[in-house]
């Protein structure tokens, strides 16, 4: 489990480079996901990258002048 952990914290809640977020490779790579909770599987740490990829890239877009764009409106 805390390997799980620390990748979700190195490789997806301290990235700030858009380009080097992990792929789904290398997420179902990174742990054995039978070895931890449900909430952090597979498919749920893929949740968690592409909205924090969403969330970046909304502050790199918008800077100080926030817009109306919306999530469903970026395309990953």
């Amino acid at each position: 489990m805390d390997q799980a952990h620390d990748f979700i914290v190195k490789e997806i809640d301290l990235q700030t480079d858009l380009n080097k977020f992990p792929t789904n490779e290398t997420i179902e790579g990174a742990y054995n996901e039978k070895k931890v909770p449900d909430t952090i599987n597979h498919e749920e740490v893929q949740k968690l990258r592409d909205n924090r990829i969403k969330s970046l890239f909304k502050q790199y877009f918008q800077g100080n002048s926030p817009t109306s764009l919306k999530d469903n409106e970026i395309e990953l």
